[in-house]
C-alpha cells in the first residue's frame, strides 16, 4: 500500500505520487499512489486525485472533485464537485434473470484547454475510452456517459446529457437540456437546441430541434400548424363574436362561411313558406267569393 505523508498544510499525499514542486495542494486534498500533479497545478481543498491518475501543468482543480481512472491535460479547469472516471451505467441480465454490472475497466481521457462546470460527471470507458477533446468547453450539471468520443472543439450547455457511446464531432454545440441517445453520431458543426433530444444520427452543417429531434426548417413549420390548429379551436364556453373573428384570421374560413350561408338558407326559407302560406290563402278567399256570386 505504501505510505503516505502530510504536507504543511495537511494535504495527504502517497509516497509514490509524483508531485511537482510547483503544484499548490490546498488543505484536506488526497493525492493516492503513482498519482501524476503536473508543474503550476492547483488542486482544491477535498479533492481526491485517484491512483495512477495524472494532472497536467497549469490546471486549476476545484473543492469535492473526484479524479479516477483518468488522464488530464494541460491548462484544464475542473470545477467544484467534479467527477471522472466513475463507473458507466451498464447492467445485463443473464441466464438466470439476475442484474449483472458490465464491467468498467476503461479510462478517460481529458484533452488540453478543456473547462468542466460544476457537479458535472464524465463515466470512463467499458469497450474504448471515453475521450473529451482538446478546447471542449462543459457547463455545470452535464452528464458524459461512458465511451462517448468529443472530437473537440465541442461547446455543452448545462443539464445537457450525452448517453453511452455518442461521437460528436467538432464544434458541436449542445444547448441546455438537450441530450443524444446512445451510440449516435453527429458531424462536425451541428447545433441541437434547448430541451431537444437527438435519437438518430446528425449530419454535419444541420441543426436541430424538438422531440425527437428534426431539421429545425421542419421542426418550425410543425410547430406553426399546431399553434394555428390550436388557435382555430372553438370551446363550447367560449364566446362566439370573438372567435369568429380569430377563425376568420387563423385559417378557419369554411367554418366562418359555413355558418353564414346556413344562417341565409333559413332565412330564405322561412321568407318561401311564409310566401306560399299567404298565396294559398288568397286563392283560396278568391275562390269562397265566386261560389258565393254563383249562388246569388
Amino acid at each position: 500500500m505504501g505510505e503516505y505523508r502530510i504536507s504543511r498544510n495537511f494535504a495527504v499525499i502517497h509516497s509514490e505520487a509524483e508531485v511537482s514542486d510547483e503544484a499548490l495542494l490546498d488543505p484536506h486534498c488526497v493525492v493516492h499512489r503513482a498519482a501524476v500533479i503536473g508543474k503550476g497545478t492547483k488542486i482544491g481543498a477535498n479533492t481526491v486525485v485517484g491512483p495512477f491518475v495524472s494532472v497536467g501543468a497549469d490546471c486549476t482543480v476545484g473543492c469535492n472533485v473526484t479524479l479516477e481512472n483518468c488522464r488530464i491535460g494541460d491548462r484544464c479547469v475542473i470545477h467544484s464537485g467534479v467527477c471522472i472516471g466513475q463507473d458507466g451505467f451498464g447492467f445485463y441480465f443473464d441466464e438466470n434473470n439476475n442484474v449483472v454490472k458490465k464491467p468498467q475497466t476503461r479510462q478517460v481521457i481529458v484533452g488540453n484547454d478543456v473547462e468542466i462546470g460544476a457537479n458535472s460527471c464524465i463515466d470512463r470507458g467499458s469497450w474504448r475510452d471515453t475521450v473529451i477533446g482538446d478546447l471542449t468547453k462543459i457547463d455545470n450539471l452535464v452528464q458524459i456517459g461512458h465511451n462517448v468520443h468529443i472530437k473537440g472543439p465541442a461547446f455543452i450547455c448545462g443539464q445537457a446529457g450525452l448517453a453511452g457511446s455518442v461521437t460528436l464531432g467538432s464544434f458541436v454545440r449542445l444547448a441546455g437540456r438537450s441530450g443524444v441517445v446512445d451510440h449516435v453520431t453527429v458531424g462536425d458543426h451541428v447545433d441541437i437546441a434547448a430541451c431537444s433530444i437527438l435519437t438518430k444520427n446528425a449530419p454535419s452543417d444541420t441543426v436541430w430541434a424538438g422531440f425527437p429531434a428534426q431539421d429545425i426548417h421542419s421542426w418550425k413549420k410543425e410547430l406553426l400548424a399546431i399553434r394555428n390548429l390550436a388557435k382555430s379551436y372553438v370551446t363550447p364556453g367560449q364566446s362566439a363574436p370573438g372567435n369568429q373573428k380569430k377563425l376568420f384570421r387563423q385559417g378557419g374560413r369554411q367554418v366562418y362561411l359555413f355558418s353564414i350561408v346556413g344562417i341565409v338558407a333559413l332565412f330564405s326559407m322561412g321568407y318561401i313558406s311564409m310566401h306560399l302560406s299567404l298565396h294559398k290563402a288568397k286563392e283560396l278567399g278568391n275562390m269562397t267569393s265566386s261560389k258565393k256570386n254563383t249562388s246569388e
